[in-house]
């Protein structure tokens, strides 16, 4: 699931369900908890309050100095789910979840209660594979709008003062979302790279070129959007029109890792380079300077 935390302490979960948090001065254990059940995402800090989502669709705050559970909650979990859960994301005083059964909720940071509870998409068919609805990638907050995607439903734009939709239309994604102050942007469920505009959702552009590649979720690099895919590959596209600026092989050169690069998870993004993690755990960075110029 990653590292959370911050400059005063480093946060780890395990497969065994436990969740460790390190002091990040003296490198020593801190606490240590047992957890339900797995832990698929990041552990998140908010003031002094740790919270955790379990396989099981939990989501459980932590006091911060001790790993006391303050308080959890917890939806019917339909049969069938997406392995992996979408990073929780925090916004004034309030938490805000994609649940595995197609609904969106925001709890009160300080005892879980519920503030509103919406439908996403309601489950169809016969079948438990065509009623999978399951939330499980990234949501993003810009100002008072949270834009939130689910797998064989929806992306939507919510006021979230309000707890109402401001606009809705079908899509299918398992990566989420990334915003900036005009668009969304996301990859589907057949690896299509989509920009959508903010307040309304009509369709700006559409990469299909990467069909089948299994994308990550888009990432911003100032005009640039960043994408890896499980061959082991970086694609670079304009944010404007969805056209192809560079590739690069991730880690071309190490025979030895050659075919072992998959990127998995979003690269992350800093002013001026990007950071790749691989299937296989090596790590790599690249300016964008330093990518092929696509053909």
């Amino acid at each position: 699931s990653g590292v959370g935390g911050d400059s005063a302490i480093w946060l780890l979960s395990t497969k065994d369900g436990e969740v460790i948090a390190i002091d990040a001065l003296t490198k020593q254990v801190k606490w240590q908890v047992n957890m339900p059940s797995e832990v698929l995402s990041r552990p998140v800090i908010a003031e002094n309050s740790i919270l955790v989502r379990t396989v099981d669709g939990q989501i459980i705050n932590l006091d911060r100095s001790t790993g006391k559970t303050q308080w959890s909650y917890q939806q019917t979990k339909p049969a069938l789910t997406l392995r992996g859960s979408g990073p929780l994301l925090v916004a004034r005083d309030k938490v805000y979840v994609g649940m595995a059964n197609g609904r969106m909720v925001a709890l009160m940071l300080n005892n879980g209660e519920v503030v509103w509870d919406i439908i996403l998409y309601t489950p169809q068919g016969h079948s438990e594979i065509q009623r999978l609805v399951d939330v499980a990638g990234r949501d993003e907050l810009y100002g008072y709008v949270l834009y939130v995607a689910g797998y064989q439903g929806r992306i939507a734009a919510i006021n979230v003062q309000k707890g109402q939709f401001l606009w809705k239309r079908e899509f299918s994604t398992y990566t989420g979302v990334t915003v900036d102050a005009k668009a969304v942007y996301s990859s589907d469920e057949r690896s299509h790279i989509w920009a959508m505009d903010r307040f309304s959702g009509a369709t700006m552009w559409k990469q299909e070129k990467l069909q089948a590649r299994n994308v990550t979720r888009p990432v911003l690099f100032g005009d640039y959007l960043v994408v890896g895919d499980a061959d082991g590959y970086l694609h670079v596209m304009s944010k404007f029109d969805g056209h192809f600026i560079a590739r690069v092989a991730v880690g071309d050169g190490d025979d030895e890792f050659l075919g072992e690069n998959g990127v998995l998870v979003p690269p992350v993004v800093t002013d001026d380079a990007i950071i790749v993690s691989t299937r296989d755990g090596l790590l790599y960075s690249y300016a964008l300077n330093d990518l092929a110029v696509a053909k």
